[in-house]
C-alpha cells in the first residue's frame, strides 16, 4: 500500500523497506493500528480486495438489471393477457350482434304470424274455416 524510505541511524545509506499500515477492518493508511511486515500477506490482502471489487463490479449491474428485466417481463405478460381478453371480448361482441340479428328476424316472424289478418288468412286457407252464418249463431241472454 505505502512504501517508505527511511534513513537508518546506524548506516549512512538508505534502506528500502515496505511497511503497510492497515486498520483492523481493512481500512485506510490513516488508521495506523496494525503493522504488516510480510509483503506476501500484503499482496494476498490486496489481491482479495481486488477480487471483491471485481465481484462487486460484476454483481452490481446484474442486481440492477434483474429487477428491471423482471418488471419488463411482467409488463409484457400482463399486456399479452390483456390483449387476449380484448380479443375474446371482441369475438363475443360479434357473436352477440349475430344473435341479435337472428332474434330480430324471429321477432319479425312472430309479429307476422300473430297479426289478425294473418291468423284469419291461415284459418281460411289451411283449416277451411269461415265466418258463421245466421243459422249457426246462438244468442245467450246473461240477465237471468
Amino acid at each position: 500500500m505505502y512504501e517508505f524510505l527511511y534513513k537508518s541511524l546506524k548506516e549512512a545509506r538508505y534502506k528500502k523497506t515496505k511497511y503497510v499500515y492497515t486498520a483492523e477492518d481493512g481500512g485506510d493508511f490513516l488508521n495506523k493500528k496494525k503493522r504488516v511486515k510480510n509483503i506476501n500477506e500484503y499482496k494476498k490482502r490486496k489481491e482479495n480486495r481486488y477480487r471483491k471489487r471485481k465481484i462487486k463490479r460484476v454483481v452490481k449491474p446484474i442486481l440492477f438489471a434483474f429487477p428491471v428485466v423482471s418488471i419488463i417481463i411482467i409488463n409484457l405478460c400482463g399486456n399479452a393477457i390483456v390483449s387476449n381478453y380484448k380479443y375474446e371480448i371482441n369475438t363475443l361482441k360479434k357473436q352477440l350482434r349475430k344473435q341479435e340479428i337472428v332474434l330480430d328476424g324471429l321477432k319479425m316472424e312472430q309479429l307476422k304470424s300473430s297479426s289478425i289478418t294473418n291468423i284469419e288468412e291461415n284459418a281460411k286457407e289451411k283449416l277451411n274455416m269461415d265466418y258463421p252464418n245466421e243459422s249457426q249463431m246462438r244468442y245467450v241472454d246473461l240477465n237471468d
